[in-house]
């Protein structure tokens, strides 16, 4: 084979994988802010926890307990917000999503292997649904998360990370913020 060739489809294959982690960023961080947006108590995981999706072997697990548990935060959020609209936030899509991605990557390997075409073709097509399934999933929770941004920016009086009970004392222009020393013990 040409040494040309060969540097070339390295090449390509080089870019398509810094396309690929470039997108999946892009991805980890929707999922990471949407769990920003919810309030701690109403998360069912910590947003720096999306991360571990880039952990190989382990992401198999991992893809569906992050899926799970965004869609129950946001299910909790809106709820708490009472803007709930009876939707699982996104849990079945990314679930038929990933179930799909994992079924095209076994069919494509088992018709690679078998070299029968017709299966590799089913993987192809499995590939593309798993791909706009992936899409779909995205702009679904970027829909919820700007849903929760805009309903923060309609709020007045909400403080959305400090979700304390006790009464605050109006604070006049010009004044310090000076707390009890019971307050600064807590």
């Amino acid at each position: 084979m040409d040494s040309g060739v060969v540097a070339g489809a390295l090449g390509l294959l080089c870019f398509i994988a810094v396309i690929a982690i470039v997108v999946a960023m892009l991805f980890f961080m929707t999922l990471i802010k949407a769990l920003n947006r919810c309030a701690p108590g109403n998360r069912s995981m910590e947003p720096e926890m999306v991360w571990l999706n880039l952990i190989p072997i382990f992401n198999l697990y991992w893809n569906f307990h992050t899926v799970n548990n965004v869609g129950d935060s946001l299910k909790r959020e809106f709820a708490d917000r009472d803007l709930d609209n009876g939707s699982d936030y996104g849990k079945s899509l990314g679930t038929i999503m990933l179930a799909t991605e994992i079924g095209s990557w076994v069919v494509s390997n088992v018709g690679n292997a078998a070299d029968s075409p017709p299966v590799s073709l089913i993987g192809s097509v499995l590939s593309l649904a798993g791909l706009v399934l992936f899409i779909l999933y995205w702009v679904r929770i970027a829909g919820f998360s700007g849903q929760l941004k805009n309903d923060e920016n309609d709020r007045d009086d909400r403080d959305d990370r400090d979700f304390d009970d006790r009464p605050r004392s109006p604070r006049l222009p010009g004044s310090t913020d000076i707390t009890s020393k019971d307050d600064r013990i807590r």
